[in-house]
């Protein structure tokens, strides 16, 4: 199913972004996936006129939540950059809901009233809101 509706929603240029699929033993699949907002409105419409040839059982919209990231190529080389992310996310009480990797990057979706409180917690854990934030540039010489 995930294959239909994700092409259902290519043909109509929906860009998808976190998605999560999860099967129970009883043979069902729950996928979640982001949209944005300006989009809801598309892919609920699109979701109801092909329901019969989706063959889903019900979706749900949730438009109280917001995503927030961590992007940069060190990401696949540092470790421990993945603890720092969710510690301090669960250091300042906020629930994830959604969790999405790349090599460069980590997101989370979490609830829209702790959005602002999300990011600020980033900002601190990465060091972004200190006087002096130290740089280091890593050079090659592409050989």
């Amino acid at each position: 199913m995930a294959a239909k509706v994700f092409t259902k929603l290519a043909e109509v240029g929906v860009n998808v972004d976190m998605i999560v699929q999860a099967s129970a033993s009883t043979g069902t699949a729950d996928i979640s996936f982001t949209v944005p907002e300006t989009a809801v409105k598309q892919v609920q419409d699109l979701l109801q006129n092909k329901h019969d040839e989706l063959g889903y059982q019900s979706f749900d919209v949730n438009k109280s939540v917001g995503k927030v990231a961590v992007v940069g190529v060190g990401m696949k080389t540092h470790a421990g950059l993945a603890a720092k992310f969710f510690n301090a996310l669960s250091d300042a009480g906020i629930n994830v809901l959604m969790i999405s990797t790349s090599e460069i990057r980590i997101a989370a979706l979490v609830p829209l009233d702790q959005l602002d409180d999300a990011v600020r917690a980033l900002h601190t854990a990465y060091g972004l809101d200190a006087d002096q934030v130290e740089a280091v540039v890593y050079g090659g010489t592409g050989r």
